[in-house]
């Protein structure tokens, strides 16, 4: 799954729950819901650039994510920030709006998730790069490949861990 994958899953998240009927005359929730998907991932990816990669995983872990989860409230005053500054929505409207959409696009994978058609280290370094992205890919293991042989992780504190308990 790459980004423009996962920003569509958020925005149709969003999309889903944005009342134009709510919205100053002249917004448009299609720009609202862009917007708002954009401020998410933004969000994700400051979290990551610090080594926070709590919200990433999350939404990737197939488990509900908590309504006072603390990744989602950052998330959520980056978003009600941005719609207000950016469409002049009221902050307790835009507030509202998102609480509205929020558990939806916190939980949007959770049902994929189980089914492991997810690569999380590629999805977790596309939302990273460098430091923390080379801290992950350490924890991982690099991926070897070549034509004649697939893929394979390889070394990674994971097997190390693993080596411990003769796995």
């Amino acid at each position: 799954m790459d980004y423009q994958e996962i920003f569509n899953v958020i925005k149709s998240q969003i999309s889903g729950h944005v009342n134009s009927s709510e919205l100053p005359e002249g917004v448009e929730s299609e720009s609202v819901a862009t917007t708002a998907a954009e401020s998410v991932l933004s969000g994700f990816k400051n979290q990551a650039s610090s080594g926070d990669l709590s919200g990433i995983m999350e939404m990737f872990s197939g488990k509900e994510t908590a309504e006072d989860n603390p990744v989602m409230a950052s998330a959520s005053n980056d978003v009600i920030s941005q719609l207000s500054s950016k469409f002049g929505i009221d902050p307790s409207m835009a507030s509202g709006m998102v609480a509205k959409f929020m558990p939806s696009v916190m939980n949007a994978f959770n049902s994929k998730a189980g089914s492991g058609g997810f690569d999380i280290q590629s999805i977790i370094s596309q939302f990273t790069s460098g430091g923390i992205g080379d801290m992950v890919q350490n924890f991982f293991g690099d991926q070897k490949s070549d034509q004649n042989t697939p893929a394979k992780k390889s070394g990674g504190i994971l097997d190390m861990i693993k080596g411990l308990f003769g796995k």
